[in-house]
């Protein structure tokens, strides 16, 4: 895995809490999985285990000349990962965010570049490179591109977690990485960017170059489709249930939504916007058109306050005028199976697909 984020090392959203989840299902199937992530001077390190030097001196090419790094190694709740320092003027690590800079795609577009270096010279070669957002989306070019002599075997699956975030940089990226090649390169069917004029963007870069592609959902594969990005997408990760509870201590001022006023019973259920992965893990009581066993939750599909507080209105009516209902409904929640073992087996279907090509 060449990841921005592991969960509880590094973590700034759902991509940490995939890769970890992920990277455990694979290690359950008998698998062996290591993680690059960068070295984040705001590492949660009270979650690393046993974290030391294990590659002194990695020097990446970077510009006219080269970077010296340090490569850490340790283990985040069992999972193992190396963490990539680079001792460089620019201090790309060591800051107080792991995103959010003027020079993100510099920052990341080195981090793509000392990962593949780090598994060239280390001798490491994996059957799957498996790499995960914008934040990566260089690996595979830079492994086409420069690195196939030595890394003949390696194939790439890229999983795109966020659309909004592209990472679009300038051409002064293809200097700084020794990709070169302006024209080439920055042609539209390569790294291109669509939208900004001699934009180099790593997600086109990762969806070009890559072996395959998938999006956390079936239904974000068909979002990016539509109005997003020409990509073919494969098995999906399933996502976490990102919903609100229905809380007993909630109080609104909203006109027809009554305030409970007794105590919520323990197993809530979600309430959710129909985008992305919920699409495919909350079906709606009223409306879906799943069977009412399958039903799980309550869904809007606007943005706007009438819509979630509509939302909200029936899950609380239900709540508090027929409990039992509510509770069945509760039920059927944690009967739902959200855990990595299906999307565990996708995965590994496509590891074997891609390898066997």
């Amino acid at each position: 895995m060449v990841t921005p984020e592991c969960a509880p090392a590094a973590k700034a959203g759902g991509l940490g809490d995939a890769v970890a989840g992920l990277s455990r299902e694979l290690e359950l199937r008998g698998n062996a999985v290591e993680i690059i992530l960068p070295k984040y001077a705001g590492l949660r390190y009270s979650d690393i285990w046993d974290l030391h030097p294990s590659y002194r001196d990695l020097w990446v090419p970077w510009f006219d000349g080269a970077v010296r790094c340090t490569i850490w190694f340790g283990h985040a709740n069992g999972r193992k990962c190396f963490f990539i320092e680079p001792h460089a003027a620019a201090n790309f690590f060591g800051r107080d965010r792991l995103y959010g800079y003027g020079d993100d795609p510099e920052r990341f577009a080195f981090f793509s570049k000392a990962a593949v270096e780090f598994m060239r010279v280390a001798g490491k070669r994996p059957d799957i490179i498996h790499c995960h957002d914008w934040q990566t989306g260089l690996v595979p070019v830079l492994l086409d591109e420069q690195y196939r002599r030595d890394m003949p075997d390696q194939r790439v699956c890229y999983t795109i977690h966020n659309f909004r975030h592209q990472g679009t940089g300038g051409e002064h990226l293809l200097r700084a990485t020794r990709l070169g090649r302006a024209g080439y390169f920055l042609d539209a069917d390569r790294l291109g960017d669509d939208f900004h004029y001699r934009g180099l963007n790593p997600v086109k870069g990762g969806v070009v170059y890559s072996d395959f592609v998938t999006t956390v959902s079936p239904s974000h594969a068909d979002e990016a489709l539509f109005g997003t990005a020409r990509a073919g997408s494969g098995a999906p990760l399933k996502s976490t249930r990102s919903s609100s509870a229905v809380c007993s201590t909630a109080s609104t001022t909203t006109s027809g939504i009554p305030k409970p006023t007794r105590c919520c019973p323990p197993a809530t259920v979600p309430v959710v916007r129909a985008t992305g992965g919920m699409i495919d893990t909350v079906f709606d009581l009223d409306h879906s058109g799943r069977p009412r066993q399958e039903r799980n939750g309550f869904v809007f599909h606007h943005t706007d306050n009438q819509a979630i507080e509509s939302a909200l209105g029936r899950a609380l009516r239900l709540w508090s005028a027929r409990p039992g209902e509510f509770r069945r409904l509760a039920s059927v929640c944690l009967r739902t199976d959200y855990s990595w073992a299906r999307p565990g087996q996708d995965y590994l279907d496509i590891y074997h697909h891609i390898r066997s090509r």
